[in-house]
């Protein structure tokens, strides 16, 4: 099975139409994603989209089944943190799915971090997640933490789709020592190496990686925001 991986497109902040050509497929506003013909000529089978898709669900919605509809292939994703904003935070059972695709088994949710309730307090009042997620406390994300490693711990999984990332090996080395780098990646190199994963992929930190841990290939391809990477989501291709 071939994967197209994109995540963090942000679309939110791509509201002006932008001028495109017959060789790319343009779905909303200035987002560029690449021409059916390429993904048919590498034999894609599945577009996974590691969260961050629109802030408003319903926009969210629609972008992925125009991205579904255009390829004519399933669409896998997981819930970003800015998808949230606006919305109530998560509970623990909610948006873990198990999705089998042609015998693959995807296990999908945010994989929010865990927090040190002493430490991490101050942290919090400056970070948006708690000003946007209505409800938000170290509680509730360390509760849906647990939740959804215990998920991917017993989903049997081939590929995990999470969006913040599993290992510290995602910080760039520019944000070494930085305390919010609790709230932005996991550090549970033992569960990508013992869950029995093929491909981890995961974005959140809109820097780009690959690595393996173990037997698990780890993909983090964000296309981020517009002034990071530009307008065009230059996917990766894995193989599984």
């Amino acid at each position: 099975m071939n994967l197209a991986i994109l995540s963090d497109i942000h679309a939110e902040f791509r509201q002006t139409k932008a001028t495109t050509t017959d060789n790319v497929f343009n779905p909303f506003g200035t987002l560029v994603l690449p021409h059916r013909r390429d993904f048919e000529n590498l034999n894609v089978d599945a577009f996974v989209i590691a969260g961050d898709i629109h802030t408003n669900s319903d926009i969210r919605q629609w972008l992925i089944d125009e991205i579904r509809n255009y390829y004519g292939i399933p669409v896998v994703t997981s819930m970003g943190n800015h998808d949230y904003w606006g919305r109530e935070f998560p509970t623990p059972e909610q948006d873990v799915e198990l999705i089998d695709i042609g015998g693959t088994t995807f296990a999908c949710c945010t994989l929010w971090t865990s927090l040190d309730p002493v430490l991490d307090w101050s942290l919090t009042r400056g970070f948006s997640d708690f000003q946007y997620c209505h409800g938000a406390t170290i509680e509730k994300w360390n509760a849906v933490h647990e939740a959804h490693r215990e998920f991917i711990r017993n989903s049997g999984a081939d590929v995990v789709v999470t969006h913040h990332p599993p290992s510290e090996k995602c910080v760039t080395s520019r944000f070494v020592g930085n305390p919010f780098n609790r709230f932005f990646v996991n550090n549970l190199d033992h569960l990508v190496a013992d869950c029995g994963a093929k491909l981890w992929i995961s974005g959140h930190v809109h820097s780009k990686h690959d690595f393996t841990i173990g037997d698990c290939r780890v993909i983090v391809n964000p296309l981020g925001y517009p002034h990071e990477f530009g307008m065009t989501g230059d996917v990766v291709i894995a193989k599984i």
